[in-house]
């Protein structure tokens, strides 16, 4: 090969590479800038104190996973009807190996469950916002049975990979609706609480980089609902963010 194609080839080859660094950097600051639009609503910061199932149905509702917090109760519902029965991941699987992983915020990790207002999520219609969430199921494969592994297939959990013995599960749940109302009636004699309370925070999009949202926010009231919640044993604390 002579020097002047070693030469043309070693320009390609860095044009290439420059393009690809480009491209990312674009990417980095498009998700970055879209990132501090979002503008977190400091008057609704809570804490999600146990997770839960309506003593009663609840007229409108009925398929609603509860969240209580100190301050406000969050129903929690699949944009889709027909898709993540939420009770029943709760009722029918061995929550001792279920964790929760809450989604980020842009390139933003985040160890609380952040709830998002606004189209701009995935068109969400919901007034109270929408959030994802990832649920991961792992357990010793020595003692996972087959009719456990039918049922996580029933509530649509893919099966990712096994690891020194351990089997690992996951439930991506997109677009979920949330719904604030006032605190469950029972908050005092609830059976079951999170070991580790998981904080809640909600954020408002703003096309004007956050400027209009930050000056001034309407306030959000909570529905005023009256019920009380029979809350599932879910002691794990959430996954670590970084892994």
């Amino acid at each position: 090969m002579t020097l002047s194609k070693i030469s043309m080839l070693l320009l390609l080859s860095t044009l290439s590479l420059s393009g690809c660094i480009t491209t990312s950097y674009i990417t980095d600051k498009i998700e970055d800038n879209t990132a501090k639009r979002w503008v977190a609503d400091e008057a609704l910061n809570d804490t999600i104190i146990a997770i839960g199932k309506p003593s009663q149905p609840i007229a409108g509702y009925e398929d609603a996973l509860i969240l209580a917090g100190n301050k406000n109760s969050y129903l929690i519902q699949p944009t889709d009807s027909k898709n993540d029965n939420l009770i029943a991941i709760f009722e029918k699987l061995d929550l001792n190996y279920l964790s929760i992983k809450p989604d980020s915020i842009g390139r933003q990790k985040v160890n609380f469950i952040q709830v998002q207002m606004g189209e701009e999520k995935h068109n969400c219609v919901a007034s109270h916002g929408c959030s994802d969430m990832t649920l991961t199921f792992k357990k010793p494969t020595a003692l996972l049975t087959d009719q456990e592994k039918a049922v996580l297939r029933e509530l649509k959990f893919s099966h990712l990979y096994e690891i020194e013995g351990v089997t690992y599960y996951r439930n991506m749940l997109q677009n979920l609706k949330f719904t604030i109302t006032t605190p469950v009636a029972n908050q005092q004699q609830l059976q079951h609480r999170l070991k580790q309370p998981m904080p809640i925070k909600f954020y408002r999009y703003d096309e004007h980089n956050g400027i209009v949202a930050r000056r001034g926010m309407q306030a959000l009231i909570p529905l005023t609902l009256a019920f009380d919640i029979i809350t599932f044993p879910f002691q794990i604390d959430m996954v670590d963010i970084n892994k």
